[in-house]
C-alpha cells in the first residue's frame, strides 16, 4: 500500500520537536506492506531527499512557505503517485489537505494549537497571519478523520468547531520503566531539577531559571540542569548570571538519547513550565525513569501530569508558585517516593509498540469506511 506522510519538519530536521518523534516512532512501526513518503519542508544544509530503512523523504523548499510548496507538489506530483492513504501530520500551518484531496482517504494527526503562543516565538505580523491561518483551516478537517494526542487538545479543537470524526491516540516511550530499587540507586546524592526541552519562547525556560533562583534559598546545596537547544540559550545563560545562579546551573545543548536517560535516572523532579504543549513525550520518559514532573496546568501537561500522583499540577503561572511546589516536594521524601513510583507504574503504559498499535488500527478502520464507500 502505498502511503504519502506529510509534516512540515521531518525527524532530522534541527527544530524537530514532539510531533516530528511521533510520527518517526509510529511509521518505524508500520505494517509490512506499507510504502511510505514523507514529505516535508528543506532546512539549511540538508539534501533534498533521504532514505531511512523506514521511509523516504522528500523535501520541498521552503521552510516558511511550505504550506504553499506542498499544495503545488501534489497538484503537480503527488496526485499521479497512485497513494492510498494520506496522513495529514498538522504542524504550523494545516495545510489543508481534505481541500484537494478528494480520491484519497486523509487521516489528520494534531498536536496542540498554537493560538496565541504564537506572539512569543514569531513578530506580531506573522504571528498574526499563522493565527488566523490556523484557525480558519482547521476548519476544513471537521469531517477528516482527526486524533489529537491528548483529552485536552481534542477538546480544545471541539471548542473551535464541531468535528465529527476526533479521537484521542496517544504519544509512547521507547524506555521499559526502571524498577523503584533502581531509581533510588541511580538518583542523584544532592537534589537534582532538570529541563528537558527545547529552548523556544514559549517553553518559558526563564521561568525554571526564576524558580531555581527561590529553590536555592531553601536548598543551597540544589543543582539544576537545562539540557536542550534553541535560539534562547544565550538569552538564558545571560539570565542565569544576572540571577547569580550560573554555578548551580548546567546547560548542556542537545542531548542524545542515552545521556538524556541518565540525566532523567538522576533527576530528582523535572520541572516544564510550557505555555502550550500538545502531550509532552518527555513527561511520561521522566516518569520512566521515576522522576515526577511538575508543570502549570495547561492543556497537554494536564493529560500527561497526573496531579498529585506522578506529579504536581501548579495553577499559579508564576516562577514563585512554580517554586514552592518544587521545593514542598524536595522537602517531603515520602510524598517523593510514592510520586516516584506512581510515575513508574503511569509510564508502564506508554510503550510505542502499544500506541503504534492503536493507531493503526485506527486508520485500518477508516481505511475499512473508505472501501465501503462511506463518506469520510
Amino acid at each position: 500500500m502505498k502511503v504519502l506522510v506529510v509534516n512540515w519538519r521531518d525527524i532530522f530536521h534541527p527544530e524537530a520537536g514532539g510531533a516530528e518523534v511521533h510520527i518517526h516512532e509510529i511509521l518505524k512501526r508500520k505494517p509490512p506492506d506499507w510504502d511510505v513518503d514523507f514529505v516535508s519542508a528543506t532546512f539549511p544544509g540538508c539534501s533534498r531527499t533521504a532514505e531511512t530503512p523506514w521511509y523516504r523523504i522528500i523535501r520541498l523548499p521552503n521552510n516558511a512557505l511550505f504550506n504553499f510548496s506542498f499544495f503545488f507538489w501534489w497538484i503537480w506530483k503527488g496526485r499521479k503517485k497512485g497513494y492510498d492513504l494520506v496522513i495529514d501530520d498538522i504542524s504550523k500551518i494545516p495545510l489543508a489537505t481534505p481541500l484537494y484531496m478528494k480520491k484519497v482517504p486523509v487521516v489528520a494527526l494534531m498536536h496542540h494549537i498554537h493560538g496565541k503562543s504564537l506572539y512569543t516565538i514569531l513578530s506580531w505580523l506573522f504571528a498574526t497571519y499563522v493565527y488566523l491561518m490556523e484557525k480558519w483551516l482547521l476548519g476544513v478537517y471537521r469531517k477528516t478523520p482527526l486524533f489529537a494526542v491528548s483529552p485536552s487538545t481534542a477538546k480544545e479543537l471541539q471548542g473551535l468547531y464541531a468535528y465529527q470524526n476526533l479521537s484521542v491516540v496517544y504519544n509512547g516511550i521507547e524506555k521499559h520503566p526502571l524498577s523503584f530499587e533502581e531509581k533510588m540507586r541511580k538518583r542523584s546524592s544532592i537534589p537534582l531539577v532538570v529541563y528537558v526541552g527545547r529552548l523556544k519562547s514559549y517553553k518559558r525556560v526563564d521561568h525554571f531559571l526564576q524558580m531555581a533562583k527561590h529553590v536555592l534559598s531553601r536548598f543551597p546545596e540544589a543543582s539544576f540542569v537545562v539540557a536542550g537547544q534553541g535560539e534562547e540559550m544565550e538569552k538564558l545563560k545571560t539570565l542565569s548570571a544576572e540571577l547569580g545562579i550560573q554555578r548551580r546551573v548546567t546547560f548542556t545543548g542537545f542531548v542524545e538519547e542515552e545521556a538524556k536517560n541518565t540525566l532523567l535516572e538522576q533527576a530528582w523532579l523535572m520541572v516544564l513550565p510550557s505555555e502550550k504543549e500538545g502531550w509532552g513525550i518527555v513527561v511520561i520518559e521522566a516518569n520512566a525513569c521515576g522522576t515526577p514532573v511538575i508543570g502549570y496546568r495547561i492543556p497537554g501537561l494536564q493529560d500527561s501530569i497526573q496531579d498529585g500522583r506522578t506529579g504536581v499540577l501548579v495553577e499559579e503561572e508564576t516562577p514563585e508558585a512554580l517554586a514552592k511546589a518544587v521545593s514542598d516536594l524536595l522537602g517531603d521524601e515520602k510524598r517523593w517516593k510514592h510520586l516516584s513510583e506512581q510515575a513508574l507504574v503511569w509510564a508502564g503504559r506508554f510503550h510505542w509498540d502499544e500506541m503504534a498499535k492503536d493507531f493503526y488500527r485506527r486508520v485500518e478502520g477508516v481505511l475499512k469506511e473508505w472501501s465501503d464507500g462511506k463518506k469520510i
